[in-house]
């Protein structure tokens, strides 16, 4: 399949502090490309005047492939599907307005894509602080996956028992998302998008690139130790897996184990330990099948 365009998807809120410098790493991506694109951005009623810094950006680049919407907040799962919906491209790149791209990692990641024809391809990352100092230089290690077993083994089972994709490191083709929509509320909304690609049976692929710099901070899910926040974070991830676990999910012997020790997770932060020992001998039993 042909790529004849690629749609930029940027959602704002709240990013006063690092959305111009993700919008120009975005930009300079862009230009690397062999294709046309488009540059896609919903502030999502901001209340700390990045609604402002991005139009006064947006006005001095005078880029006629950046498409600028400004609008009360309506949550970050309505904002990706209204920019899914505004998308001309048949590529998605995804780009949280806090995170950085890799110049040329776009171009790089649609060679993987068009080799192996994939639906969609996932890279590597650095982890970066909010004053852009370097935390890690593997996203994946970071959130406690492993290159190795990405690059050696089937892509969708790791991804299951180590979920691991940070911020824009994926390259996703537009079709995709013809069976998908972002659920209102989700916290957990990237991993429940990737069990749904594998209940469909798109074919994930890997390149072993670091593709961006994403973001870590007070406001992120994946890190946070604010005990309601965590709670709420894995009562989300459950229901994503819950959704899929059905005798047709062919990687449901892997979703099964993520289940119990997500339970586990869930009973110990709420001192059901007991519970907690029982999830957790199920979760070993599943991983050891």
């Amino acid at each position: 399949m042909k790529i004849n365009k690629v749609s930029y998807l940027v959602p704002c809120y709240n990013h006063r502090a690092f959305v111009l410098q993700s919008l120009v790493s975005i930009v300079e991506d862009a230009r690397s490309l062999e294709c046309e694109y488009e540059i896609l951005i919903i502030d999502d009623g901001s209340t700390d005047s990045s609604g402002g810094e991005i139009g006064s950006w947006v006005d001095s680049s005078a880029n006629p492939n950046i498409i600028y919407i400004t609008r009360e907040n309506k949550g970050l799962c309505a904002t990706l599907n209204e920019l899914l919906t505004l998308s001309s491209g048949n590529i998605i790149r995804l780009c949280s307005s806090d995170d950085v791209l890799e110049v040329g990692s776009t171009s790089a990641m649609m060679d993987v894509m068009l080799q192996g024809d994939f639906d969609c391809v996932v890279g590597d990352g650095y982890i970066i602080s909010d004053l852009g100092e370097l935390v890690s230089d593997s996203s994946i290690l970071y959130h406690g996956g492993s290159v190795k077993r990405l690059s050696n083994e089937n892509v969708a089972s790791e991804l299951i028992k180590n979920w691991c994709v940070a911020g824009p490191s994926s390259l996703i083709r537009t079709s995709v998302y013809s069976q998908f929509s972002y659920e209102s509320g989700a916290v957990i909304d990237d991993f429940d998008f990737y069990l749904s690609m594998m209940a469909t049976d798109k074919r994930i692929g890997y390149v072993n690139l670091k593709v961006c710099k994403y973001r870590v901070h007070g406001n992120n899910t994946s890190k946070t130790k604010d005990l309601k926040v965590r709670v709420r974070n894995i009562s989300s991830f459950l229901g994503a897996c819950r959704k899929y676990d059905v005798p047709t999910f062919k990687h449901r012997r892997e979703l099964k184990a993520l289940i119990y020790l997500s339970e586990a997770k869930l009973a110990y932060l709420n001192n059901q330990y007991i519970k907690c020992s029982f999830y957790f001998i199920y979760y070993g039993v599943m991983r050891l099948c």
